[in-house]
Formats: C-alpha cells, sequence, structure tokens
C-alpha cells in the first residue's frame, strides 16, 4: 500500500484501510494520537483527528474524523 500517515514529522505505513478507519503495526504507532495528515505515495488526501480504537494481534485500529467528513473512498475517488 502506498497510504501512509504523517505524524510528528514521521511517515507511518497504513496496514489495513476502511471508510472510516486504518490499521497500522502497533510496533509503528504506540504513540500516534491527534492531528495527524494522511498520504497516497506523495498525494496529501487530508489532515484529520484520530482516535484509537482496539489493539489485536499487533495491529492498532484507528478511527477517523474528518474536518470535511469525507469517506477515504470518496478521497480516494473509488
Amino acid at each position: 500500500s502506498r497510504l501512509r500517515v504523517e505524524f510528528d514529522g514521521a511517515l507511518v505505513p497504513v496496514l489495513k484501510l476502511w471508510d472510516n478507519g486504518f490499521s497500522m503495526d502497533i510496533e509503528h504507532a504506540p504513540q500516534l494520537r491527534g492531528l495527524v495528515d494522511i498520504f497516497d505515495g506523495s498525494r496529501h488526501l487530508s489532515q484529520c483527528l484520530i482516535i484509537a480504537s482496539t489493539e489485536e494481534n499487533g495491529e492498532i485500529y484507528f478511527e477517523l474524523i474528518f474536518p470535511c467528513n469525507l469517506s477515504f473512498s470518496e478521497l480516494l475517488g473509488r
């Protein structure tokens, strides 16, 4: 996947993606929270707030709150 989340100057890969959230490797995102930028490769998709919801099998799941209330499928044109 080319999707990345930028937080505090670091780009962290997204493992799984759905309309209102994503998951990441827990080792890469233990302190991830608040305002982040979402990228598809070098293309900036959105800036949004994230809320960590659950941890499971080495992944952490986040819910997204988009200021423009768009889903990932709308942002990616799917």
